[in-house]
């Protein structure tokens, strides 16, 4: 008697597993393995159990109504195991049910192509599944994560979908006779699902350069104001080393005096005194143009801060004064990802080295910093590991070509290039 129910158990199982598996996928919060396998084995099995006399009955509309409410309390659950805002958490939940739905139902009617069909069936759903777990770590998980606004838009059509999917399933009272009726609208409702998905990953697409852009103009923001009060605190040390030059002449006077009259303690005691009171300035000047001076000085600080080796040459930037006034988004971009790069390192030396020359009419920048792993390239643009990261480097490839002007990446061992050519509007 349980041969007879082994096929049916063995397909509800899988689904059941598989369900489990994908559901958590998309999520920003993290099972812990224990309690991911503890509740996939817990759940699968009750679900088994209480399928075992639905299926010696032939009940198969009895396990999908059994099956929908035990899902519902596992999305329910999970939910409050996961950080998820409420319409993202149903939007993936709605998602996988509407996934779950179509898998039954192409497995259904592509097993009787095959010997066995009641093996092929869970054969299929395995590879479906298999298929759907990688699509969503690798195209829809991505857009997941970065896109937090408008879910519910896109829970609206793909809910009305899972009501369709269920209506049309239990339609006929018995989910066999309707599987085999209606055929026709389910491979119809297969592909408005399809189409559906596809214009919502559009979407989702076009959202997530939005935010990116969003969070790239605030970053940049942030940074034009860091830099504006680097290039007031250079002014304001210029102007008060001035005023010590200034005064110098005053002291050297009264230096003097002492001298003339040969007091010598007293020229003595004057410059201990003196020397205890002044301040000398400790500006560093790297560069004769203030914007990219700031930008020297605030990621020079940084460097020092995590011990990496800061060494600029800036021999042409003042040239560039008139002309390109993006050069501090330019160049905050580029030590970005040469910091991060450097902060990195755990078994070399960490090093970050600028310089700047005019040649033949042109300003050849280059910028070396230190790097431990492999880097992949696509287009020319190295490929970061980071989580909506790689907008900075398009945004310094959009600045740099507006300039007429050139740029290349590439890495040489264990240092990568930022190679970059202006040229000069004399």
């Amino acid at each position: 008697m349980f041969i007879d129910i082994l096929p049916d158990l063995l397909r509800g199982t899988t689904s059941t597993i598989c369900l489990l598996l994908l559901l958590p996928v998309l999520s920003k919060g993290r099972l812990k393995t224990k309690n991911h396998i503890f509740i996939v084995i817990f759940v699968s099995t009750v679900i088994s159990a209480i399928s075992i006399p639905l299926y010696l009955a032939k009940n198969y509309t009895g396990v999908v109504y059994y099956s929908l409410f035990f899902y519902v309390l596992i999305i329910i659950g999970l939910k409050i195991l996961l950080k998820e805002t409420l319409y993202q958490w149903l939007f993936n939940s709605v998602t996988v049910l509407n996934i779950y739905a179509i898998v039954v139902i192409i497995s259904y009617f592509l097993s009787y192509l095959f010997p066995y069909p009641q093996y092929a069936n869970t054969l299929i759903r395995l590879f479906l599944f298999a298929l759907t777990f990688i699509c969503f770590k690798q195209l829809i998980r991505p857009l997941y994560l970065e896109v937090s606004e408008n879910w519910g838009a896109f829970l609206l059509p793909i809910t009305g979908i899972l009501i369709n999917y269920i209506y049309i399933l239990l339609s006929l009272g018995d989910v066999q006779s309707s599987m085999n009726e209606n055929v026709i609208y389910f491979c119809f409702l297969t592909i408005v699902t399809a189409f559906t998905y596809i214009a919502i990953i559009a979407s989702l697409k076009s959202l997530r350069v939005k935010f990116l852009l969003r969070e790239e103009n605030i970053k940049r923001r942030a940074n034009e104001e860091l830099l504006m009060s680097e290039i007031v605190s250079y002014e304001s040390t210029v102007q008060s080393a001035k005023q010590t030059r200034h005064d110098i002449r005053h002291h050297n006077s009264i230096l003097g005096e002492y001298l003339q009259s040969g007091d010598m303690d007293g020229a003595k005691n004057y410059l201990q005194l003196y020397d205890d009171n002044i301040q000398e300035s400790s500006l560093k000047e790297f560069s004769k143009n203030p914007i990219a001076n700031a930008v020297f000085r605030v990621y020079e600080r940084k460097a020092r801060e995590y011990k990496i080796d800061f060494v600029i040459q800036s021999q042409a930037d003042a040239l560039l004064s008139n002309q390109f006034s993006d050069i501090g988004s330019v160049l905050s971009n580029i030590f970005e990802n040469a910091l991060e790069s450097c902060k990195q390192c755990l078994t070399q030396e960490k090093y970050i080295y600028y310089s700047s020359i005019e040649q033949n009419g042109c300003i050849l920048i280059e910028i070396k910093n230190s790097v431990e792993r492999d880097l992949t390239f696509i287009n020319g643009i190295p490929v970061t590991t980071k989580s909506g990261g790689g907008t900075g480097l398009l945004s310094v490839k959009s600045i740099i070509e507006k300039q007429q002007g050139m740029l290349a990446f590439s890495q040489e061992k264990n240092f990568f290039f930022t190679r970059i050519i202006l040229p000069l509007q004399l």
